[in-house]
């Protein structure tokens, strides 16, 4: 899964006005930021959560499993960012 996040990271690089090539480069312009993530209780959805709170996203989550949602909203304790 972390390799689909991180091609979805990749890909997100190429439409900035400017070069780079990590992360480290683009977390500032995700900071303090809100990110819709769909079907984030699992998979895909919960790495690209997790991707993002690391570069100071904040994330509102959506899973039609409320269980697994609740999972992946613990896994986001700890970063300095809001979890809905």
């Amino acid at each position: 899964m972390l390799n689909n996040v991180t091609s979805i990271a990749t890909s997100l690089r190429q439409h900035l006005p400017f070069h780079t090539t990590t992360d480290q480069d683009i977390a500032p312009y995700y900071r303090n930021h809100v990110a819709a993530i769909t079907g984030a209780g699992s998979g895909m959805g919960r790495e690209l959560a997790i991707h993002l709170a690391k570069m100071g996203c904040h994330v509102a989550l959506y899973d039609i499993n409320a269980a697994q949602l609740a999972q992946t909203k613990e896994l986001l304790v700890g970063y300095d960012i809001k979890a809905t």
